[in-house]
């Protein structure tokens, strides 16, 4: 019996749940959930953990299967409820994030809306009921009794007993993974600021120099290369802009990611592959034609063979056999037919 407690992602984690399921025998996994949420990522896991077993997953809502534990109890190939289930939108609950713009704010908008979305994914794969209705049981923070999960396929039966618990999901759905998100952009808005702030001070020393290149759809990329470098052409790891991929109209191709330049193809380069690639099939003709003529001089030499072997008994080209010289030396010297002379 695998047993889901507590709070998901604290008192329950991906790696207790694996365990359990190690020790489990037979092709059932009996799976007792017990838990109000947690922690939104850390259920997702376990959800994608229990899916992708290869053995059938019975779940049982019992006492309180809320918020991301509802989730968890939908990976059940049988879905047993026992006790209201709670389903709602993911959200922060108690943020304490200073220094966080406006950008910073919509990105953790974008972020729950993403995983709203998943999750309304999971109840309607699983379920059949429309996501547009899901969605509103979801924004309307909907507490489903055990029939009415049967009703919508949430469930496919309840258990011999049945108690219909109401509570508040607790306050840590994505918590510690958004802020942690959170901190990671903000700090890399600090190092684009600092790049782009050096950049400048660069430009303004005459240290380096902004080249702008037309590529052969008329886009222009800017990239920025050291004042002194011979060729003043870009090379990978100089500053650039836009992202992107950029044939020019000498043949190069400059490719753009995260404001940097990562590869830089030239005409000569493609130039020398193409006659590489040419170079490796002419090779490959070479011994193919090798093998014919190898194949031609040894049936020529066995018709040779035969040509001679022919000659011979024919005396040859042009040539007489030594009947024929006999017959003529006959006529030159008859014989009386009784053998003497």
């Amino acid at each position: 019996m695998v047993r889901i407690t507590g709070i998901i992602g604290e008192d329950c984690k991906l790696i207790n749940v694996m365990e359990q399921v190690s020790n489990e025998r037979g092709d059932t996994v009996r799976c007792i959930i017990d838990s109000p949420g947690g922690i939104a990522e850390e259920g997702l896991a376990i959800y994608d953990y229990l899916k992708g077993l290869n053995r059938k997953v019975v779940t049982v809502a019992q006492n309180q299967c809320g918020s991301i534990a509802s989730v968890i109890f939908m990976a059940g190939e049988e879905r047993i409820a026992n006790c209201d289930i709670f389903i709602h939108n993911p959200f922060l609950g108690d943020v304490h994030a200073p220094y966080l713009t406006q950008d910073d704010l919509q990105d953790a908008v974008d972020y729950l809306e993403e995983l709203k979305k998943k999750i309304n994914d999971i109840y309607a794969k699983t379920s059949g009921v429309d996501k547009t209705g899901l969605q509103r049981l979801m924004d309307e923070e909907t507490s489903i009794t055990p029939q009415q999960a049967v009703s919508l396929g949430i469930a496919t039966r309840t258990g011999n007993f049945v108690t219909e618990n109401k509570y508040t999901p607790v306050a840590k759905s994505s918590n510690r993974i958004v802020i942690k998100a959170l901190n990671k952009i903000k700090n890399q808005k600090t190092m684009k600021k600092m790049t782009l702030a050096q950049r400048i001070k660069n430009l303004l020393a005459g240290t380096a120099k902004n080249l702008d290149f037309t590529d052969v759809n008329g886009n222009v990329v800017s990239v920025e290369v050291p004042a002194d470098r011979e060729s003043q052409m870009p090379e990978v790891g100089d500053p650039a802009s836009p992202d992107g991929s950029f044939e020019l109209e000498n043949g190069m191709v400059i490719t753009v990611a995260d404001g940097v330049v990562t590869e830089v193809v030239s005409e000569q380069a493609q130039s020398l592959d193409e006659l590489k690639a040419e170079n490796e099939h002419l090779k490959a003709l070479l011994t193919e034609a090798q093998a014919k003529l190898e194949e031609y001089e040894a049936m020529e030499e066995e018709v040779s063979k035969s040509l001679n072997l022919k000659r011979d008994f024919n005396g040859g080209k042009g040539g007489k056999t030594a009947f024929q010289k006999a017959l003529e030396e006959r006529k030159k010297n008859p014989k009386p037919l009784n053998g003497k002379e």
